[in-house]
């Protein structure tokens, strides 16, 4: 992505010449001599200092090269030797969070996030650069300029040096010019993981980092939307309690497990209290039920067939795996033994989904190999929701934090503790002005999880939600996130790019300089050749690379 640096006149209309012949009008410079002075300057001041910070790079820069060719070789023989994917010991590249990744707007980076893109280019190349500048400067090689160029609508830079100076440098020296480009992308990747891992601690002053999910977005067409808006804190989905988005997806994911849903699921919509059900496009498949008290099925009429429930309630059944002659009496008394198998089911009552799911769960496989109740306390009866193929019936608890009854003392002073107690409780909080809200939600729960976008942040001062509202001051702490992690993608690119020895890039003044080193008795000529020799085979790894990231892509 950046060229690197140029070494003189020479180099730089090399460099010029070779991009305005393949791109006439998609090629723009700037020039300018106005850091010259500033760089030269403070690199003679601390120029011990520096010597010593380039010359790790050296090293560091190596290790970098070495991986480089490794992972490009690797990728290189995917192509050449497809058949070894199939190899049991040989991970394929194609599935491997190692390969090579092409950054795509429009394909695997939304066009929103082109900002990000230009941003975080910016600042990965201006540090590749600065480090070049500085070792030059600490080396005491002249800078002639600084460029910024745009080449198919891709930002970069280059520093000019005086060729004649490098070449009077002991290759040694000349290398810690050559790899400061690198390590300084190795050290940006290395502070900007610093910084995502100190982010509570670096937004402490604005944004409080709370123990639960809040709501920032809400996807189009969730049925979500009418019930949860973006600043609701969830406080518990099925029994669980999420504290981190990671959490809200993991714990559903359990829900998924836990009740035998092993198939791929049809993503559907939600079921609040005004929904009505038509079992008759219903076909039963998850395990989990719910213990419901016999007490409560003795004041109730099994449903009719081919008739729906009102709302607010929702079909349950008994499992179809056991049979009549081990009903609970005083059920088995009221109903029509020849009535029983309704829609393929033995038993169908309405209930009311917002009380049964909060009773105790239990499993249809120990319900069918055990007994009437399975696990079930209290004689209770395991009851299962009548829902459509991959569907669960879960209850999410959440707050609106701005609400005037309620305290977000709970969450901010991390009383996860009495938070429990509260939710275990479970009173008073489905009313329409009380602080805590619940809905029930029947469907995939993984389309559940995907439907909201969570954060962890929350605004210390009240006065930040008054100057912009309530989605856009949630977003910043993302956003800002965000801006790290593309930073730290682009500069980890151009580090490895720069690494490769191929033409034009600062791996071809790293090759030479090396070769000279380790070549030293051998002819310039016969030098010469052997670094076109490996220029090429680099180029050419490299050039894998990138096809087997464009497979990847589109396969």
């Amino acid at each position: 992505m950046a060229p690197g640096i140029t070494t003189g006149i020479r180099s730089k209309r090399r460099f010029k010449l070779y991009f305005s012949r393949l791109l006439p009008r998609l090629y723009y410079v700037w020039e300018t001599e106005m850091f010259n002075e500033f760089f030269y300057f403070y690199g003679r001041r601390y120029s011990r200092f520096l010597t010593i910070w380039f010359s790790l790079g050296i090293g560091v820069s190596l290790l970098v090269s070495l991986a480089v060719i490794l992972i490009l070789i690797w990728h290189w023989s995917w192509l050449i030797f497809p058949g070894n994917q199939n190899n049991a010991l040989v991970m394929n590249p194609g599935e491997s969070r190692n390969s090579i990744t092409l950054v795509v707007p429009g394909l695997n980076v939304p066009w929103s996030d082109i900002g990000y893109i230009l941003f975080g280019t910016i600042i990965a190349v201006g540090f590749h650069e600065v480090g070049h500048a500085l070792a030059a400067a600490s080396e005491g090689v002249r800078i002639e300029h600084v460029a910024v160029f745009l080449a198919c609508l891709f930002p970069g830079a280059l520093v000019g040096l005086n060729h004649s100076s490098l070449q009077l440098l002991p290759p040694i020296r000349a290398l810690r010019i050559y790899c400061a480009g690198i390590w300084h992308n190795v050290v940006c990747c290395a502070g900007c993981c610093l910084m995502l891992i100190l982010l509570p601690v670096i937004l402490h002053p604005f944004y409080l980092h709370i123990t639960c999910p809040v709501v920032l977005d809400i996807s189009s067409g969730s049925p979500l939307a009418e019930h949860i808006s973006p600043g609701h804190m969830i406080l518990d989905v099925g029994g669980l309690q999420p504290e981190s988005s990671e959490d809200w997806i993991r714990d559903l994911h359990m829900l998924r497990v836990q009740s035998g849903l092993v198939h791929n699921f049809r993503i559907d919509g939600a079921l609040d209290g005004n929904t009505t059900v038509d079992s008759e496009s219903s076909s039963v498949i998850s395990t989990q039920g719910f213990c419901v008290p016999k007490l409560e099925l003795e004041t109730r009429k099994p449903k009719a067939a081919n008739s729906t429930c009102w709302d607010g309630e929702f079909s349950f059944y008994k499992t179809p795996y056991l049979n009549t002659t081990k009903l609970v009496p005083e059920i088995k008394d009221k109903i029509d033994v020849s009535q029983a198998h309704l829609n393929g089911h033995e038993l169908n009552y309405c209930l009311r989904s917002r009380d049964v799911v909060r009773y105790p769960t239990c499993d249809r496989e120990k319900v069918a190999n055990i007994d009437d109740q399975g696990t079930c306390p209290n004689n209770d009866v395991c009851m299962f929701p009548e829902l459509q193929s991959g569907e669960l019936l879960i209850e999410v608890i959440y707050m609106d934090p701005l609400s005037k009854n309620c305290s977000l003392n709970l969450i901010i002073e991390g009383s996860r503790t009495r938070l429990s107690q509260i939710l275990a409780e479970r009173v008073n909080y489905s009313g329409k002005n009380d602080c805590l809200q619940s809905l029930i939600f029947a469907g995939d729960p993984m389309s559940l999880a995907f439907s909201l976008q969570l954060t962890n942040y929350w605004p210390r001062n009240i006065f930040m939600l008054g100057l912009f509202n309530v989605s856009t001051t949630l977003w910043f702490p993302v956003w800002f996130e965000k801006l790290i992690t593309y930073i730290f993608y682009i500069s980890s690119g151009v580090g490895l790019l720069n690494s490769v020895p191929v033409f034009y890039l600062d791996g071809e003044a790293i090759l030479r300089s090396w070769l000279s080193m380790i070549t030293h008795s051998v002819h310039p000529r016969k030098q010469r050749q052997l670094l076109r020799i490996c220029l090429i085979i680099g180029s050419t790894l490299l050039f894998f690379g990138i096809i087997s990231g464009i497979i990847k892509q589109f396969s």
